[in-house]
C-alpha cells in the first residue's frame, strides 16, 4: 500500500511542477518584452490590399482582328490563353 501511495504522490509533485513551469514560463517572456524599443509609424503598400475595382486602374489588352488572324488560332480561348 505504501508503494502506491508514494506513486501516487510523487506523480501529483510532477504534475503541479510541471503546471507551476508552465504558468511561469509567459511571465518571463514578458519581462524581455520590456526592454524593446519603440517603432516610429509602419506605412504598409502593396497591391493586394483589398479595394474595388472604381479605385485602381485595371491593364487592359488590345487585340485587333489582324493579330488574331495572323496567330493562326481557331478559338477565342486560344488567343486569350496564349495572349501575355
Amino acid at each position: 500500500m505504501n508503494i502506491n501511495l508514494l506513486e501516487k504522490v510523487t506523480g501529483w509533485i510532477v504534475t503541479l511542477s510541471v503546471t507551476a513551469l508552465f504558468f511561469s514560463v509567459p511571465t518571463i517572456s514578458q519581462d524581455e518584452d520590456e526592454d524593446a524599443a519603440e517603432l516610429g509609424a509602419i506605412e504598409i503598400t502593396g497591391s493586394r490590399l483589398k479595394q474595388t475595382d472604381i479605385e485602381t486602374a485595371q491593364p487592359v489588352t488590345v487585340i485587333t482582328r489582324e493579330e488574331i488572324e495572323l496567330s493562326g488560332f481557331e478559338t477565342v480561348a486560344q488567343v486569350l490563353q496564349n495572349t501575355p
